[in-house]
Protein backbone atom coordinates (compact mmCIF):
# COMPACT_ATOMS: atom_id res chain seq x y z
CA UNK A 1 0.00 0.00 0.00
CA UNK A 2 2.70 2.46 1.01
CA UNK A 3 4.93 1.40 -1.87
CA UNK A 4 2.14 1.96 -4.40
CA UNK A 5 1.44 5.40 -2.97
CA UNK A 6 5.14 6.28 -2.93
CA UNK A 7 5.60 5.35 -6.60
CA UNK A 8 2.67 7.52 -7.68
CA UNK A 9 3.19 11.00 -9.00
CA UNK A 10 4.38 13.39 -6.28
CA UNK A 11 1.16 14.65 -4.77
CA UNK A 12 -0.90 14.47 -1.64
CA UNK A 13 -2.09 11.03 -2.82
CA UNK A 14 1.02 9.52 -1.21
CA UNK A 15 -0.26 10.28 2.27
CA UNK A 16 -3.99 10.51 1.66
CA UNK A 17 -4.50 7.07 0.12
CA UNK A 18 -3.14 4.98 3.04
CA UNK A 19 -5.28 6.95 5.48
CA UNK A 20 -8.40 6.74 3.29
CA UNK A 21 -7.90 3.01 2.69
CA UNK A 22 -8.27 2.35 6.41
CA UNK A 23 -11.70 3.97 6.24
CA UNK A 24 -12.94 1.10 4.06
CA UNK A 25 -12.60 -1.30 6.99
CA UNK A 26 -14.28 1.19 9.30
CA UNK A 27 -17.26 1.39 6.97
CA UNK A 28 -17.47 -2.41 6.78
CA UNK A 29 -17.48 -2.66 10.56
CA UNK A 30 -20.19 -0.01 10.92
CA UNK A 31 -22.34 -1.76 8.32
CA UNK A 32 -22.01 -5.16 10.02
CA UNK A 33 -22.43 -3.84 13.58
CA UNK A 34 -26.25 -4.06 13.73
CA UNK A 35 -26.08 -7.74 12.74
CA UNK A 36 -23.61 -8.76 15.45
CA UNK A 37 -24.92 -10.17 18.73
CA UNK A 38 -24.40 -8.45 22.06
CA UNK A 39 -21.48 -9.68 24.13
CA UNK A 40 -22.63 -12.58 26.33
CA UNK A 41 -20.40 -11.27 29.09
CA UNK A 42 -22.09 -7.86 28.99
CA UNK A 43 -25.52 -9.51 28.92
CA UNK A 44 -24.70 -11.55 32.02
CA UNK A 45 -23.41 -8.45 33.80
CA UNK A 46 -26.73 -6.76 33.05
CA UNK A 47 -28.65 -9.76 34.42
CA UNK A 48 -29.91 -10.86 31.00
CA UNK A 49 -28.92 -14.51 31.44
CA UNK A 50 -31.44 -15.96 28.97
CA UNK A 51 -30.23 -13.71 26.16
CA UNK A 52 -26.60 -14.54 26.98
CA UNK A 53 -27.42 -18.25 26.77
CA UNK A 54 -29.05 -17.71 23.37
CA UNK A 55 -25.94 -15.89 22.12
CA UNK A 56 -23.70 -18.71 23.35
CA UNK A 57 -25.99 -21.21 21.61
CA UNK A 58 -25.80 -19.28 18.33
CA UNK A 59 -22.02 -19.08 18.57
CA UNK A 60 -21.82 -22.84 19.15
CA UNK A 61 -24.50 -23.58 16.50
CA UNK A 62 -26.52 -25.56 19.01
CA UNK A 63 -29.55 -25.12 21.25
CA UNK A 64 -29.78 -23.43 24.64
CA UNK A 65 -30.00 -26.77 26.48
CA UNK A 66 -26.64 -27.99 25.20
CA UNK A 67 -24.32 -28.80 28.15
CA UNK A 68 -21.41 -27.03 26.46
CA UNK A 69 -23.46 -23.82 26.17
CA UNK A 70 -24.58 -24.01 29.79
CA UNK A 71 -21.03 -24.73 30.99
CA UNK A 72 -19.66 -21.77 29.06
CA UNK A 73 -22.38 -19.47 30.40
CA UNK A 74 -21.74 -20.63 33.97
CA UNK A 75 -17.97 -20.11 33.59
CA UNK A 76 -18.50 -16.53 32.44
CA UNK A 77 -20.98 -15.89 35.25
CA UNK A 78 -18.51 -17.29 37.80
CA UNK A 79 -15.71 -15.08 36.42
CA UNK A 80 -17.94 -12.00 36.66
CA UNK A 81 -18.90 -12.89 40.24
CA UNK A 82 -15.24 -13.37 41.18
CA UNK A 83 -14.29 -10.02 39.65
CA UNK A 84 -17.16 -8.35 41.50
CA UNK A 85 -16.04 -9.93 44.80
CA UNK A 86 -12.49 -8.63 44.32
CA UNK A 87 -13.70 -5.04 44.14
CA UNK A 88 -12.76 -2.22 41.81
CA UNK A 89 -9.21 -1.52 40.69
CA UNK A 90 -7.74 1.89 40.01
CA UNK A 91 -5.00 3.12 37.70
CA UNK A 92 -2.98 4.09 40.76
CA UNK A 93 -2.63 0.39 41.58
CA UNK A 94 -0.82 -0.15 38.29
CA UNK A 95 1.92 2.31 39.22
CA UNK A 96 2.49 1.31 42.84
CA UNK A 97 4.77 -1.34 44.29
CA UNK A 98 2.54 -3.37 46.59
CA UNK A 99 2.67 -7.00 47.59
CA UNK A 100 1.83 -8.01 44.01
CA UNK A 101 4.73 -5.93 42.60
CA UNK A 102 2.56 -4.40 39.89
CA UNK A 103 4.99 -1.68 38.79
CA UNK A 104 7.74 -4.28 38.37
CA UNK A 105 5.47 -6.30 36.12
CA UNK A 106 4.52 -3.23 34.09
CA UNK A 107 8.15 -2.26 33.61
CA UNK A 108 9.12 -5.82 32.76
CA UNK A 109 6.41 -5.90 30.10
CA UNK A 110 7.26 -2.46 28.70
CA UNK A 111 11.04 -2.91 28.89
CA UNK A 112 11.55 -4.69 25.56
CA UNK A 113 9.54 -2.01 23.78
CA UNK A 114 11.49 0.79 25.42
CA UNK A 115 14.76 -0.77 24.30
CA UNK A 116 13.76 -0.67 20.63
CA UNK A 117 16.10 1.31 18.36
CA UNK A 118 13.75 4.27 18.01
CA UNK A 119 13.80 4.75 21.80
CA UNK A 120 17.53 4.15 22.28
CA UNK A 121 18.56 7.75 21.45
CA UNK A 122 15.93 9.10 23.82
CA UNK A 123 17.10 6.84 26.62
CA UNK A 124 20.75 7.68 25.92
CA UNK A 125 20.09 11.42 26.00
CA UNK A 126 18.10 11.05 29.21
CA UNK A 127 20.98 9.16 30.85
CA UNK A 128 23.54 11.72 29.68
CA UNK A 129 21.51 14.68 30.89
CA UNK A 130 20.58 13.13 34.22
CA UNK A 131 23.48 10.87 35.24
CA UNK A 132 23.14 9.08 38.55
Amino acid sequence: MGLAARQAEPSSFAWRWPIAFQGIFLILIFISLPFLPESPRWLIQQGRIREATEVFARLESSNVDDPKVITERDMVAAAIKEEHDQGHASWAEVFTEGKERTISRVLLGAGPYLSEPQFAPLILVTLLIHPR
